[in-house]
């Protein structure tokens, strides 16, 4: 494993230790898979960013207190972590 890569999987692995994470992502994992499908490539990958918001907003609770603002910033920022880190595996 090269140096970029162990970091990469560090990162990543730090990331799914979150509560947030551990709350929101078996939802979006749902909502990833069905815009994905069982037969997808490289490009479906790099697409898969036009959904985010999406993906994200499937997980939204009501409110906009501080707590539910501060929330909605580190779950988006997990979101957008993890599929950053996916499209530039082995880069």
């Amino acid at each position: 494993m090269t140096i970029p890569e162990y970091f990469r999987k560090t990162s990543i692995e730090s990331l799914f230790s979150t509560n947030t994470m551990n709350n929101c992502w078996p939802i979006w994992k749902e909502n990833i898979n069905e815009i994905l499908g069982d037969d997808f490539n490289e490009t479906d990958i790099i697409n898969l960013g036009d959904h985010l918001s999406s993906i994200f907003r499937s997980t939204g609770g009501e409110g906009r207190g501080q707590s539910e603002v501060s929330a909605g910033g580190t779950a988006w920022e997990s979101l957008v972590c993890w599929y950053i880190n996916l499209c530039t595996i082995g880069s």
